[in-house]
C-alpha cells in the first residue's frame, strides 16, 4: 500500500512537533533571571561589612549556630574558598535567583503565565531583594526554602502521590533551620492540608510522619530559641515603632520599591505648605501615592481570591496564596503589639512572594479591563522602582569602614596611633579588615556607653586613658550603637586633646561612625592640608 506525499509530510510535521519541544515559553523568565543576576552582582563588593554581616561571619567562624544553624554551616563551608567581602556575599546570590525562579513556578501553578512573569519581574528588580542578595545573611536562603516548600505543597494539594510529601518535609525542615519565623508558613500548610484531607483520614498518617520528621529537624534548636527569645525581644527591636495604619500597608512599597519607607513615618513632620515645598516633600508624596496604588492592586488580588470561593473554584489556589501572605503577617502584627515590634522588612521576606503574586493578579485584572489605567500604573511603578534602585546603588547603606581606612591612609604620619572604640563588632571585621597603612591599632573599649548618660564622662575618660603614649597623633574612631553619648564623647575629646579634624561617616542602615584626628595639648598645632 502506497502512502501519499501529503500524508508523509503531515507525519513528519507531527514527529518534528513532538521531537522538538518549544523553548519560547522559557525565554521571558530566562531574560528576567539574567536581569536579576546583573542587578545582584552590580557593586556587590562596593560597601564595607555592616554589623549584621559581622555577626554572620563571627557565628560561622566560631560555629555559634544558635537558632539559624543552616546558613552558618553553609557559610563556614563557603569560607574555605575565600573570605573577602565579595566572595562571602556571593553565597546569597544563587538563592536569590532561585527565589525569582520559584516565584515564577508558584505563580504558574496558582494563577497564569502572565501573573508568574509579573511577580518574578517585581522580585527581580526589587531593591529589597537585591539588597539582601548582596548581604552575608540568611534571608535569601530562607525565602528560597519557603518557596520550595510552597511549590511542593501546591503539588500535594493538586495531586497527592506516595512520594509527594518528601520534598515538602525536606524544604520546610530546612526552612525552620534557617529562620524560626518560617514556622508560621508551616501553620498555614497544616490548615490547607487539614482541609484537603478532611475526608481522607489515611493521609493524616503521612502528614503525621512528616511533622515528626520536621520536628526532629528543629527540636534540638527549639530550646535555644526559647532561651534566646526574651533577650532578643528586649533588645533593639523594643525601640522600634509598632505596625500601624501607615506602616502595615507600606510593606507593599518595601517589597517592590523599598527605600523611602523608612521616612514614611516622618510624613507628619514635613511641611507641605507651598512656601516650604521641596524635593523631600515631592518624593514623600509620590511614594505615599504609590503605596495607595499597591494597596489598590493588592485588594483586587484579594477580591479575585474571594471570587474563587464564591464560584466554588476547585481548588481555590488564589485563596492559598492569600493565606500564605496574610496569616503569618497577622501573627507578626499580634506579636509586635503584644511584645516587641518585629514588623521588619527582613523578617517579612518569607511572605513577600505571595504578596507579589497577588499584586500581579490585581494588575492583570486592571490590564484586562482598563488598559489605559494599567499603562499609567506601569509608568508609576517604573518611576518608583527606578528611584529605589538609584537610591540603593548611590547611597551608603553600610558602615563605611572603607571610607575611614582611606581617610587615615591618605593623611597618616609616622608614629600615628589608631584608637578604636567599637561596640558589638568583632574588631578584626571593622577598620582593620580594610586598613592597609602602618599605624598600630589600640582597642579603647567594646562595652556600651553606660546608661544613665551621667556616668558617660568617667567611662569615656577611662577608655581614653588606655591609649598608648605617642609623640605623633591619635586617630580616634568611635562606633556606638543607639547613640546618645557622642556629644559627651566629643566634649571630652575637645577638653583633653587638640582636635585637628573631625569627620562623621553616616549610613542608611546602622549608626554613624566618628573619626577624630587629635594631638595631646602639649604638642604644636597641626592640621590636615
Amino acid at each position: 500500500m502506497k502512502t501519499s506525499t501529503t500524508e508523509i509530510t503531515k507525519t513528519q510535521s507531527l514527529t518534528e512537533g513532538v521531537a522538538k519541544p518549544s523553548y519560547r515559553p522559557w525565554i521571558p523568565i530566562i531574560l528576567i533571571l539574567i536581569l536579576s543576576l546583573g542587578l545582584r552582582l552590580y557593586q556587590i563588593g562596593t560597601e564595607s561589612l555592616w554589623v549584621d554581616e559581622n555577626f554572620s561571619i563571627r557565628d560561622a567562624e566560631q560555629l555559634r549556630l544558635g537558632t539559624r544553624p543552616l546558613y552558618y554551616l553553609l557559610l563556614r563551608f563557603w569560607m574555605i574558598f575565600g573570605t573577602n567581602d565579595t566572595w562571602l556575599r556571593l553565597l546569597s546570590v544563587p538563592f536569590s535567583l532561585g527565589c525569582v525562579f520559584l516565584t515564577y513556578l508558584v505563580g504558574l501553578k496558582v494563577a497564569s503565565r502572565s501573573v508568574a512573569l509579573i511577580a518574578a519581574f517585581m522580585m527581580a528588580v526589587s531593591p529589597l531583594f537585591v539588597g539582601y542578595a548582596q548581604e552575608i545573611r540568611m534571608y535569601s536562603l530562607s525565602t528560597f526554602l519557603t518557596l520550595w516548600g510552597t511549590l511542593a505543597l501546591v503539588n500535594i494539594l493538586e495531586e497527592t502521590t506516595k512520594y509527594s510529601f518528601r520534598p515538602w518535609i525536606l524544604a520546610r525542615g530546612l526552612a525552620l533551620l534557617t529562620t524560626p519565623l518560617n514556622i508560621l508558613i508551616l501553620f498555614v500548610d497544616l490548615i490547607l492540608l487539614g482541609w484537603k484531607f478532611r475526608e481522607q483520614r489515611h493521609q493524616f498518617r503521612r502528614l503525621g510522619k512528616g511533622l515528626i520528621l520536621i520536628g526532629l529537624f528543629w527540636l534540638p534548636f527549639a530550646y535555644v530559641l526559647w532561651k534566646a527569645t526574651p533577650k532578643f525581644m528586649s533588645s533593639w527591636v523594643a525601640n522600634k515603632p509598632k505596625p500601624d495604619i501607615l506602616l502595615i500597608p507600606s510593606i507593599l512599597t518595601v517589597f517592590t520599591a523599598f527605600w523611602p519607607v523608612s521616612d514614611l513615618p516622618k510624613m507628619g513632620e514635613l511641611n507641605f505648605s507651598l512656601a516650604a515645598w521641596g524635593w523631600n516633600e515631592t518624593v514623600m508624596l509620590f511614594y505615599m501615592g504609590y503605596t495607595l496604588l499597591t494597596v489598590f492592586l493588592f485588594t483586587i488580588g484579594l477580591f479575585q481570591a474571594k471570587n474563587q470561593i464564591q464560584k466554588n473554584v476547585n481548588p481555590p489556589k488564589l485563596v492559598w496564596v492569600a493565606l500564605w501572605a496574610l496569616l503569618p503577617s497577622l501573627v507578626i502584627i499580634m506579636i509586635s503589639h503584644l511584645g516587641s515590634p518585629i514588623w521588619r522588612d527582613r523578617y517579612l521576606m518569607f511572605v513577600a512572594p505571595y504578596y507579589l503574586i497577588l499584586l500581579a493578579v490585581g494588575f492583570r485584572e486592571v490590564w484586562h479591563h482598563y488598559r489605559v489605567i494599567a499603562l499609567g500604573i506601569m509608568a508609576v511603578y517604573f518611576v518608583a522602582v527606578s528611584g529605589g534602585l538609584t537610591h540603593y546603588y548611590t547611597t551608603t547603606y553600610h558602615d563605611d569602614w572603607k571610607g575611614i581606612a582611606q581617610l587615615i591612609e591618605k593623611n597618616e604620619k609616622p608614629g600615628d596611633v589608631i584608637g578604636l572604640y567599637i561596640v558589638d563588632w568583632e574588631t578584626h571585621l571593622t577598620l582593620p579588615r580594610y586598613y592597609k597603612g602602618s599605624a598600630p591599632f589600640h582597642i579603647m573599649g567594646r562595652e556600651k556607653l553606660p546608661r544613665p548618660p551621667k556616668e558617660t564622662p568617667v567611662f569615656v575618660s577611662k577608655a581614653l586613658d588606655t591609649l598608648p603614649p605617642t609623640d605623633s597623633r591619635y586617630w580616634l574612631v568611635f562606633y556606638e550603637p543607639w547613640g546618645g553619648g557622642m556629644e559627651v564623647v566629643q566634649s571630652l575629646i575637645n577638653k583633653r586633646f587638640e582636635v585637628l579634624d573631625m569627620q562623621m561617616f553616616p549610613n542608611s542602615v546602622n549608626d554613624d561612625e566618628y573619626v577624630f584626628l587629635v594631638k595631646p595639648r602639649s604638642t604644636s598645632k597641626e592640621a590636615i592640608n
